[in-house]
């Protein structure tokens, strides 16, 4: 995957409007992580935006991969754990619950949480291959309650 120009002039006209914009990839292929088009996006708007973030509704666990290459490549200085709404656990926990609004809940508060700290933020949504099974829309789910693009 590779971010276009498109997308890139597309989140700059948002930046203003928006909290932030919401990255997913779209299909179920080996090779759609959408780390690729988020490096490429915070590189494109670190000089654009003066409190720039990242998170994620959900990581893995407390030591996600993608949290930690982002914050390291870019020097974000918040907390992990403030970088995520839940842990991939716990998501599958309230979802095997019912509890999906409860979710989406504490995924909203973690990310206002965060964006009181900076101006835009990037989020990193699932991939088809990380949602957790029956959840095939949460992406569209977590982008509409964020109201993000």
């Amino acid at each position: 995957a590779e971010v276009s120009t498109a997308a890139i002039d597309a989140s700059l006209q948002h930046i203003e409007d928006s909290a932030g914009v919401y990255i997913a990839a779209s299909n179920r292929s080996e090779m759609s992580d959408s780390s690729v088009p988020e490096v490429g996006l915070m590189y494109a708007l670190e000089n654009q935006v003066r409190k720039l973030g990242y998170f994620r509704p959900i990581a893995y666990h407390e030591n996600d991969r993608r949290l930690d290459l982002l914050k390291n490549v870019f020097q974000i200085e918040d907390q992990p754990e403030e970088m995520y709404g839940v842990t991939m656990r716990k998501a599958v926990y309230m979802l095997a619950h019912g509890d999906e609004d409860a979710l989406i809940q504490q995924v909203m508060q973690k990310f206002n949480a965060l964006h009181e700290k900076h101006d835009f933020i990037i989020v990193g949504g699932l991939n088809q291959g990380e949602m957790p099974a029956g959840a095939q829309n949460l992406n569209t789910k977590f982008a509409d309650a964020l109201n993000l693009p």
